[in-house]
């Protein structure tokens, strides 16, 4: 039997989930038999009343996937209204996939032979790490599963690259190229990348995961402060 989550004991701010769309939301009002959750208007997001929907809620070091029907949507200027039913658990997700945040950060990165695979960073030889200089780049989303890497270099899908993030600490991480866009402009080409994160720690997973859900709260109170 599926049981209710205790959102008293949660982050206030849940993804919402409806036909293959998402967007945030921030639980404003916790009451016995519904909820009250606002989201911001520019989300352009259509929530159809009477029917169910899906959340993903962040309860200490567990993301849930919920379901919850939507009893009601009020519109203003800023912000959408819904009153959902109280979220009934459907079952534990894994936080490594679970969504990212748009984001400009500067990072540096270093690409790698693309004849070899490494599945360690200590089997990088010493020469490639100490001989090549690392690259600057600017990372425009991530999750705790990987980023998006936008950069001037021609770089080939399925090759590795090690990339140095600053969050909450330095964190080198081996990566591989799963994705490869081409952005055309008058006077230079600029690449973005899809990056998954090859090898990486469940430490360091969740110092991203954390910096992702930091980020989302931040995001949402300046868009407010805006409005």
């Amino acid at each position: 039997m599926s049981e209710f989550i205790d959102l008293n004991n949660c982050n206030k701010v849940i993804q919402l989930l409806h036909e293959s769309r998402s967007c945030a939301g921030q639980v404003k009002t916790v009451y016995k038999n519904c909820i009250l959750v606002s989201i911001d208007f520019y989300e352009h997001f259509i929530f159809p009343e009477k029917k169910g929907i899906e959340l993903i809620i962040l309860q200490e070091r567990n993301l849930f996937l919920c379901r919850s029907i939507v009893l009601g949507v009020k519109n203003n200027d800023n912000y959408i209204y819904l009153v959902l039913s109280p979220p009934e658990t459907v079952r534990i997700i894994d936080r490594r996939i679970y969504h990212r945040i748009p984001i400009d950060l500067k990072i540096y990165y270093l690409p790698l032979p693309t004849n070899t695979h490494f599945h360690l960073m200590s089997e990088i030889p010493t020469d490639i790490l100490s001989n090549h200089k690392y690259v600057p780049g600017v990372i425009t989303d991530i999750s705790g599963g990987g980023l998006r890497l936008q950069c001037l270099d021609n770089l080939e899908i399925g090759s590795q690259i090690i990339v140095c993030i600053n969050i909450k600490g330095r964190l080198s991480l081996l990566s591989k190229i799963t994705r490869k866009e081409v952005i055309s402009d008058p006077n230079e080409t600029i690449y973005l990348y899809g990056i998954y994160f090859d090898i990486i720690t469940e430490k360091e997973r969740e110092k991203i995961i954390d910096f992702v859900f930091e980020n989302e709260i931040h995001l949402r109170a300046k868009n407010k402060i805006r409005a």
